[in-house]
């Protein structure tokens, strides 16, 4: 840059004066502080600008420039310095202290050439200098800054950083369609709750889609169930061989959930795999019907089957003797 007419790098200085002086063609390029109205000008090409934020919308500090106290202004990390905006316009978040808790001792209130302070706690009208880990202080900070770290405080006492806290208490929608991801292949997030999901599913933990059914008594995983004659429950597990009401299995991890919102419903698998109590012997492939004491059975073991039944499905398990086991059938 010129400073009155002169190519310069480095440092440039601010003169301090009581009165702001009459323009001349010499004073192009001059940075003046004026005490008696607190403002900075410099000087244009035909007289001073004036460089308060309301009548210049950019200006530029240089990165390291020295101050009259000592410090310096920087936009990366360091002890004792005078934060500067990067070039967006921002404060980088490696700077911001997010315990909110300082513990540095320097010189607090050092004069500047422009007449303000500088200081590490959140005074009024001070510029905030870093402490010595080079971290701005929590109450320097906006107060919505301040109360979202409170609120995410952990159980440990420590706060997550700002990149890892996600907050609306309003409606929210991306700037553009289908742009964006929420984790990835290699970070996922644990569960996800609301109370709607419009989209796509493409994949699924477990293997049975199964809808919740109220029954008279609690059944237990892998048991076969019934349509129930009584007109206060849907269903009831299995008491009859080759029963013509066969709904379903006890579901322990249905992949897709139906009905979620039936007040005391136990979820019945409808399709899909799933863990069923089956009287051997039994080989894979045998088809599958309803029995007594909520298992199933081959059809092929009932000496006078009702070819009428309902077919529960397949086993996709052996069962060697006539034991009674839990194995995969598919239904």
């Amino acid at each position: 840059m010129e400073y009155h007419g002169i190519e310069m790098i480095g440092p440039f200085y601010l003169e301090k004066l009581s009165n702001k002086p009459q323009w001349t063609q010499s004073d192009k390029g001059r940075l003046i502080y004026v005490h008696n109205d607190n403002t900075s000008y410099i000087g244009g090409e035909n007289g001073w600008i004036d460089l308060t934020p309301s009548s210049v919308s950019h200006a530029a500090s240089a990165n390291n420039a020295d101050t009259t106290d000592g410090y310096h202004a920087n936009v990366d990390p360091g002890s004792y310095e005078i934060v500067v905006t990067n070039g967006q316009g921002q404060i980088p978040a490696s700077v911001i202290d997010q315990s909110g808790y300082i513990e540095a001792n320097f010189a607090e209130n050092s004069d500047t050439v422009d007449g303000f302070d500088v200081s590490i706690q959140n005074d009024p009208n001070t510029i905030p200098v870093r402490d010595g880990d080079g971290l701005l202080s929590l109450s320097t900070l906006p107060q919505s800054v301040q109360d979202m770290t409170t609120t995410y405080q952990n159980a440990s006492g420590g706060y997550p950083t700002l990149s890892q806290v996600v907050r609306t208490d309003t409606s929210t929608a991306p700037d553009s369609d289908e742009a964006y991801d929420i984790g990835d292949s290699g970070s996922k997030y644990n569960k996800i709750f609301a109370k709607e999901f419009n989209g796509t599913a493409t994949a699924a933990t477990y293997s049975d889609l199964a809808e919740r059914y109220t029954f008279p008594e609690t059944p237990n995983i892998g048991e076969v169930v019934l349509v129930s004659f009584d007109e206060n429950y849907h269903c009831q597990v299995s008491n009859e061989q080759c029963s013509n009401r066969v709904l379903g299995v006890i579901s322990e991890n249905p992949a897709f959930k139906m009905n979620d919102n039936q007040q005391n419903g136990i979820y019945v698998a409808r399709t899909g795999i799933v863990p069923c109590k089956v009287q051997g012997p039994c080989k894979k492939s045998d088809v599958l019907v309803s029995d007594k004491y909520a298992k199933a059975i081959p059809m092929k073991n009932i000496e006078n089957p009702n070819y009428f039944a309902t077919k529960l499905g397949h086993a996709l398990e052996n069962i060697e003797n006539d034991e009674v086991k839990i194995i995969n059938i598919v239904l």
